[in-house]
């Protein structure tokens, strides 16, 4: 019983849910990840299954954001493949690893000059007590609190909202 209760436990701790919410939230997993599939959203050598997935477009520009469970290797890898598809102009992918959050931001070439990365990137992160920067196509950063990685969201929506 305690191997039960233990192994709950650290299921609650990874999916960020109390022990009534793990079964909803492995559903949603399961929908995303079957959506991902469809969609033709790229794979690493594992499965790249998203957490979280949106978009937004301002000024003619399309953004894309996500969190995937994937190392930060293989996070980096999805997102090059993500810009390679033209999923949009300026893709936002996020992730958690042992001990912080990672974040990378990736703008197409020709579109660096409306949108910096690194820039983009501090405004994401500095609410979060975050650090990151790069050049105006790519740019990386973290969280060391990995409890805030739902507040990610939270800032996407609000940087979205201010204009």
């Amino acid at each position: 019983m305690q191997s039960r209760n233990k192994i709950l436990k650290e299921t609650g701790k990874m999916l960020n849910a109390k022990w009534s919410e793990i079964p909803e939230k492995l559903q949603k997993l399961m929908e995303r990840e079957k959506e991902a599939k469809k969609s033709g959203v790229p794979s690493t050598d594992r499965e790249a299954m998203f957490l979280f997935q949106n978009t937004h477009e301002r000024e003619g520009i399309k953004y894309y954001f996500g969190q995937v469970n994937v190392d930060k290797d293989a996070l980096k890898n999805v997102g090059d493949k993500l810009l390679e598809q033209k999923k949009a102009e300026v893709i936002t992918l996020w992730g958690i690893d042992e001990d912080s959050i990672r974040v990378f931001v990736w703008v197409e070439e020709n579109n660096s000059t409306k949108v910096n990365a690194g820039n983009f990137l501090k405004q994401l992160l500095t609410p979060l007590n975050g650090k990151g920067g790069g050049k105006p196509h790519f740019a990386q950063g973290g969280v060391a609190d990995i409890s805030k990685a739902t507040d990610i969201i939270r800032e996407v929506e609000m940087l979205f909202s201010k204009k």
